[in-house]
């Protein structure tokens, strides 16, 4: 391997000020090939789990970290369930982790509605400070509705009845409560072309990237858009696999979402349980095509002032030079979003039967836009981190907590 490996050392566990606190010891940080280093200690920014001082069992970082900034200068740290319960401060630095709900999942189980399980994990404030888009990833799970051709037990549930779809939700009040849209399925924003079947997992759009705004881009447009990225996480049907990318010149406007075909911004997203039955040519245009240079899932998108490029954060397979392939946080910069150059690993992504890590992101607490929308030579890397062990919580697949790392970038080589 490329560089050293980051050693951690755990020193101390404690509260304080009603926080629940863990800090780590960074024994000597990860330098990757010169291109990017974890650098100071890790440090648990809220735990998951009940038992262990969260709110209730689901009350979970299940998401990639999200910031933005309200009018009054409240902070406000998105990371959260589908239960959604999400911390607030000062700055980041300074963040506190609510009881309260958010947004709360109707968990419906007529799939027409989208409306089963909503994650929202890609907010972000308008220019009035208040009003705050929060689209989500919906997930259907038919086996918790008996909406499945088979009685199918544990993770087989899981593999064959699944859809996701991405929706939307908004708060008026800079982000401390969130409401749909609009009354279901009139919040939907991008699904796949066809309705639920029983024994397809994980068809659909969703696994947001955050929403990025269009201005930094070096061709200059009459009026910038704003782009996100989506994953297609299995290919059924018409279906493709892999990240997409989609935009909008207003965020308010959930019809005026276009993805990307290849060659142009001219895929219309449509509800299939309200259109006729086309034939597969006619459901065809309204699929994206894959991003052919991103290779792993863009879980995180920012301008970074340091590259003067956008920075693609994420996680996924990572080969070595000499062959050897490893799952790891990665990140890739492109001028336009469509193509990305070469991914430089971060460090390797834990996913062993004791921890594993997920949802990686990067939030600079120095950036001055609303959104945390750029990032500069150093930042702080999230990414959560789940115990599979018993004992530490009633529940272990609940034992999840939010962490995050200061990250120092590199000139590239």
């Amino acid at each position: 391997f490329f560089g050293t490996f980051l050693y951690v050392q755990w020193i101390s566990f404690g509260r304080k000020n009603n926080m629940i606190l863990l800090v780590f010891s960074v024994v000597m940080s990860w330098t990757t090939n010169g291109n990017a280093a974890i650098l100071g200690p890790a440090t648990v920014v809220y735990f998951g789990g009940a038992s262990r001082g969260s709110c209730d069992p689901y009350d979970i970082p299940d998401a990639p970290a999200r910031a933005w900034r309200d009018k009054s200068g409240i902070v406000h740290l998105a990371a959260s369930w589908a239960t959604s319960r999400f911390s607030t401060g000062n700055s980041l630095n300074n963040v506190t982790h609510h009881c309260r709900v958010v947004f709360n999942s109707t968990f419906s189980g007529e799939n027409d509605l989208y409306s089963d399980h909503e994650w929202i994990l890609a907010p972000y404030i308008l220019q009035d400070g208040e009003t705050v888009m929060g689209f989500a990833h919906q997930e259907y799970h038919g086996w918790e509705h008996s909406n499945c051709s088979k009685n199918y037990t544990g993770r087989e549930a899981v593999e064959h009845c699944w859809m996701v779809a991405m929706t939307s939700t908004i708060s008026r009040d800079g982000g401390h409560t969130f409401s749909h849209t609009y009354p279901p399925p009139h919040h939907l924003v991008a699904s796949a072309p066809i309705p639920y079947q029983p024994d397809y997992s994980e068809f659909g759009y969703g696994d947001p990237s955050g929403v990025i705004s269009g201005k930094y881009m070096q061709s200059v447009h009459d009026k910038p858009y704003y782009y996100m990225a989506m994953h297609s996480r299995t290919p059924h049907d018409v279906m493709k696999a892999g990240t997409v990318l989609m935009r909008t010149e207003n965020l308010t406007d959930l019809k005026s979402w276009r993805c990307w075909n290849g060659e142009a911004y001219n895929v219309t997203f449509v509800d299939p349980y309200n259109i006729p039955s086309p034939d597969k040519s006619q459901l065809a245009k309204h699929v994206c095509t894959p991003l052919s240079s991103s290779t792993f899932i863009l879980l995180s998108v920012k301008y970074s002032t340091f590259y003067s490029k956008y920075i693609g954060i994420g996680q996924g397979h990572f080969k070595f030079p000499n062959g050897t392939i490893i799952m790891a946080y990665q990140f890739a910069l492109s001028t336009d979003l469509i193509t990305w150059g070469t991914n430089h690993l971060i460090r390797e992504q834990l996913t062993g039967p004791q921890i594993s890590e997920n949802y990686a992101s990067v939030i600079d607490d120095t950036s001055k836009d609303p959104n945390f929308d750029t990032v500069g030579e150093y930042g702080w890397f999230y990414y959560t981190r789940q115990t599979h062990t018993s004992g530490q919580c009633s529940t272990p697949p609940l034992c999840r907590d939010l962490l995050r790392q200061r990250i120092h970038f590199q000139p590239l080589q």
